[in-house]
């Protein structure tokens, strides 16, 4: 009996001493690791869960008429891009094309070329820690908005630039382009798509939409820890806060369908914004990364009228002509 009691107590010994273990286990990996799929790019798990980043990476554009071009950003980092420039110089205007979370600068190259046909210089980049740029974590415009001003700083010197900048983002670039164009004045009008509006409310969304769960204070507790490791305060990176200082016109096209970031973000986004030339189009079949799809040429158009209002070079810049009628092509403009 004596020795059935101490194999029960050696036992209960070894388990309390599994669930300690097991307790401090999952405290430190909560405490050092989970933070990181919210701030490092180059994440192992992530990148096997999500093989859409591999296929990206496989990405190859055309080098003819595209001049790769380097410039430190905010900390020295170094960053990477390619200058597309408009086949008739001088150019209409200059537009920086920032990409989303886990992408980068060739999933651009479409849009780019496009521009370049239609009279305007194109500059994709690779945000600080994305695709060929330099940088550990992603800051979710902390540091980047300020890698922005030091491109533009950049543009000026090198392609001594006198038509107006401007930028398009998506998603996380256009949260980012909010930022900056918050804080540089001479970025001069921005096409925002597909962009949330608070930080610590699309983490929740996020979680929702991949682990169909969140928990506010461990939701919290990450972020906060997040901003720790990667030194940046994350209630300072709020897109609609930023909008409360943007006076230049601004498109903001996002999807109805967008189950990634609600249509509803942008409509956030559009109340908060101080510009007096401001406009919103929401794509009825769209989703988070297709709404130049669904919104066919139509959108287009938009896209081109916003660019001919807001560059000043040649008001009179040529709109393709097309079918403005198509059956098939669904979007509300709700000004």
């Amino acid at each position: 009996m004596l020795k059935i009691k101490k194999l029960h107590n050696i036992h209960f010994k070894k388990s309390g001493i599994l669930i300690s273990l097991g307790i401090i286990s999952a405290g430190l990996f909560l405490y050092f690791y989970v933070p990181l799929f919210v701030i490092e790019i180059k994440n192992p798990f992530i990148e096997i869960a999500r093989t859409y980043v591999l296929k990206e990476k496989k990405l190859k554009i055309n080098k003819e008429e595209v001049t790769p071009i380097q410039w430190k950003g905010a900390n020295k980092v170094l960053l990477s891009g390619n200058f597309y420039p408009a086949r008739q110089q001088p150019a209409q205007a200059s537009i920086i094309l920032v990409h989303g979370i886990r992408s980068q600068k060739e999933v651009w190259d479409t849009t780019a070329r496009w521009l370049q046909q239609k009279g305007f210089n194109a500059i994709t980049i690779d945000l600080r820690a994305h695709g060929n740029s330099q940088g550990s974590y992603c800051t979710y415009g902390y540091y980047e908005k300020e890698d922005i001003s030091k491109l533009v700083d950049f543009l000026i010197s090198n392609y001594k630039l006198k038509t107006p900048i401007g930028i398009w983002g998506h998603s996380l670039g256009g949260a980012i382009s909010l930022q900056a164009l918050a804080i540089d004045n001479r970025l001069q009008f921005g096409i925002i798509e597909s962009a949330y509006a608070n930080f610590e409310k699309i983490t929740k969304d996020y979680s929702d939409y991949y682990l169909s769960f969140h928990l506010d204070p461990l939701n919290k507790f990450v972020i906060e820890r997040a901003g720790e490791m990667a030194c940046f305060n994350p209630e300072d990176i709020n897109p609609e806060t930023y909008c409360n200082q943007i006076h230049q016109p601004v498109l903001l096209l996002h999807g109805k369908n967008d189950q990634k970031i609600n249509y509803k973000n942008a409509l956030k986004n559009f109340e908060a914004l101080k510009s007096e030339n401001k406009k919103l189009i929401l794509i009825e079949q769209g989703h988070h990364t297709d709404i130049l799809l669904k919104g066919g040429e139509k959108i287009k158009i938009e896209i081109l009228n916003f660019l001919k209002e807001n560059t000043t070079r040649n008001p009179s810049l040529t709109i393709s002509a097309f079918d403005q009628n198509s059956d098939h092509i669904y979007y509300n403009n709700l000004i």
